[in-house]
């Protein structure tokens, strides 16, 4: 039986993946629909939708992916030559950025998921563990 916080996590996770799919849509129809950008953004996505329902289906691979879903959208560097920013249009960013350098931030939103996460799914009482068949010695 999954606990409350589990359930909460798996919503959140699944709940980040399905409207990022509508936020990607919505920037991508301000800047022109770049292929490269809805690609990448679009797997992301669906890793998300993948986690969370996974994580309401007590499947340990989803706690993984989950955690890899937040760690992704954790840094984000922004330059005149690179660019990694992935955060479905959840985000709490913190960071120092330069004019004509560029940006380096650290999304609080992902943290906090990320730590709730993974504490969760290593703690000694997580929902994975498989229940014992009933009248199993």
């Amino acid at each position: 039986m999954l606990t409350k916080q589990d359930k909460a996590i798996a919503g959140i996770t699944l709940s980040h993946g399905t409207l990022g799919i509508l936020w990607i849509f919505w920037v991508a129809s301000q800047i022109g629909y770049p292929v490269v950008f809805i690609a990448a953004n679009l797997v992301l996505a669906v890793a998300g939708i993948a986690a969370g329902l996974g994580w309401f289906y007590r499947k340990l691979w989803a706690a993984y992916l989950a955690i890899a879903f937040y760690f992704v959208q954790l840094v984000h560097v922004l330059t005149p030559s690179f660019q990694w920013s992935f955060t479905l249009g959840f985000n709490f960013n913190i960071g120092l950025g330069w004019i004509d350098s560029g940006q380096l931030a650290l999304n609080l939103f992902a943290l906090a998921m990320l730590i709730w996460a993974s504490s969760r799914a290593f703690a000694p009482n997580n929902s994975f563990k498989p229940t014992p068949l009933r009248g199993a010695a």
